[in-house]
């Protein structure tokens, strides 16, 4: 049924009292049935069919068991079967991204995803405060951006890798990433706004004012370059107008953010 139509509320809910009779029944073979519940998702979040992959309904199903499922995983698993686990679901949201342009719930869902691991860890759990969630980060956030690489014009994509950002160590990184996805856009003569969109909020506001230096510096020499050529004018006025916005509006946002949440208060 929910193959056909996907935002059948009776038919999740139905699933969601199942799931939920089988928890108060017994804790026996739990593990199982999360399991094969995020396959059946998968087989229609991640199928070619258009308007599945975008579903709400199914993506807050996934919500929804994902909460039930994660603080108990958490506890149980080591660092590494646990972040194999969230990259899993990451994996799942890049799929879904492909299937469907622009596909906010599924981005939606990778936010919260790694809001509610942070949460967690840092409420409850120590084992994972180890450079190896540092790590597992850096290499969330470089899979993102190759993802968002290949796909320019998805906005969806470039507002996660900006919700990334800030969270990475060493700061550097951050610096990296941004410096990365901006010689990808010289290289190319990259012309889709969603891309420079990223490039201005993350050069005015999640880079610290040490490492946003550099990449401005670059970006300056690649103005200036541009300028001196007859090449197309909207891509001069798009640096033109990226520059511009960066300067009037970086001083103020330039103030480095947690680096994570394990540092919040």
């Amino acid at each position: 049924m929910l193959l056909y139509d996907p935002e059948h509320i009776t038919v999740t809910n139905y699933r969601k009292r199942r799931i939920l009779k089988a928890i108060a029944e017994s804790h026996d073979g739990l593990d199982n049935l999360f399991d094969r519940e995020l396959v059946f998702l998968n087989s229609i979040l991640t199928s070619p069919l258009h308007r599945q992959s975008k579903s709400p309904t199914l993506w807050y199903h996934r919500l929804w068991l994902l909460n039930l499922l994660i603080p108990a995983r958490l506890r149980r698993a080591t660092t590494e079967p646990f972040l194999v686990f969230v990259g899993t679901e990451l994996d799942a949201v890049l799929k879904a991204g492909e299937r469907h342009p622009k596909n906010y719930y599924s981005w939606q869902y990778a936010r919260r995803l790694f809001s509610r691991v942070e949460e967690l860890c840092r409420d409850e759990i120590e084992h994972l405060r180890e450079p190896s969630y540092d790590e597992f980060l850096v290499s969330c956030a470089v899979l993102v951006k190759s993802w968002c690489c290949k796909h320019p014009s998805d906005i969806s994509g470039w507002s996660f890798l900006l919700f990334v950002l800030p969270r990475l160590n060493p700061v550097s990184i951050r610096r990296q990433v941004v410096q990365q996805v901006l010689e990808y856009a010289m290289n190319l003569k990259v012309e889709q706004e969603s891309l420079w969109v990223f490039l201005s909020l993350a050069l005015a506001g999640s880079l610290p004012k040490e490492e946003r230096e550099p990449v401005m510096q670059l970006l300056h020499t690649y103005q200036n370059d541009q300028a001196s050529t007859d090449g197309d004018d909207t891509h001069k006025n798009r640096i033109i107008k990226t520059v511009a916005w960066i300067t009037s509006y970086g001083h103020d946002l330039s103030i480095a953010r947690p680096s994570s949440a394990f540092n919040a208060d």
